[in-house]
């Protein structure tokens, strides 16, 4: 019996563990759009807390943004194409995954060192962000005038 819960509780696990990084067809898009709104949701929400509360949320706001849009990252990267990439070798059709998930990876050492409590502050960090802030800018404009056009 514990068996087969064991057995049905890995395949649970399985389930959701691709449904989560399965980016084929619009579901990529769509769970990238959802990384989007989150973005801007956490932005709204800093400055309500800002105006409304007096609590300023600023550096938080940083880390979150950055911390959402690499999660993003991660997750439209097609985590499967990374994981086959020590077998299949690098080739044309994974490339581009291993180079958004390597710059989401980035962004997320460099949103874990934009906490208030870390706050490491460099010249080369901040290039990082302003990096990550242009592709984040890219893939908005992207997203609204050439997807949006299809």
């Amino acid at each position: 019996m514990v068996k087969k819960e064991e057995n049905r509780l890995k395949k649970n696990l399985k389930t959701i563990f691709n449904d989560a990084f399965d980016v084929s067809g619009r579901r990529g898009y769509h769970k990238f759009l959802f990384f989007l709104i989150m973005i801007d949701l956490t932005w709204f929400a800093s400055v309500v807390f800002d105006n409304l509360f007096g609590m300023t949320l600023q550096d938080y706001g940083e880390f979150a943004w950055i911390l959402l849009f690499s999660l993003g990252m991660i997750i439209i990267s097609d985590v499967k194409k990374i994981i086959n990439i020590g077998r299949r070798g690098i080739r044309s059709d994974n490339f581009s995954s291993l180079v958004t998930f390597i710059i989401g990876v980035m962004a997320l050492v460099v949103s874990i060192l934009s906490l208030p409590q870390i706050n490491v502050e460099s010249p080369v960090l901040n290039s990082i962000k302003g990096i990550i802030a242009l592709i984040a800018i890219m893939y908005v404009i992207l997203e609204a005038w050439i997807i949006k056009a299809e």
